[in-house]
């Protein structure tokens, strides 16, 4: 009789046993995903906040780039104008000095 109540026991216990395993292998396993989980929406989030700053960033070197060309492109006669001048002026001081 002592021999199945300690058989009986053991089925009791390997039962238990198992049960409480399977328990913390399954929230260990959550808890991994979990982490997984923040760290992926971590990354994204990180990701989202680089790409806006460079989309910002893009943007306002082609926005300096569009007010350049338009000063240059405003201010381009005035340039000719000037270096036509400039050269006349040499020329003509070249000539009076032969």
């Amino acid at each position: 009789m002592p021999y199945i109540i300690a058989g009986v026991a053991a089925i009791v216990f390997a039962v238990a046993g198992f049960g409480i395993g399977w328990s913390q292998r399954r929230k260990s396993a959550e808890s991994t995903i979990r982490s997984a989980e923040d760290e992926a929406r971590r990354i994204l989030s990180d990701a989202m906040k680089n790409a806006e700053s460079k989309k910002k960033e893009a943007l306002l070197e082609a926005k300096d780039e569009i007010h350049r060309e338009e000063l240059l492109s405003q201010n381009n006669f005035s340039l000719n104008e000037y270096v036509g001048i400039t050269c006349l002026n040499y020329k003509k001081n070249t000539r009076t000095h032969k």
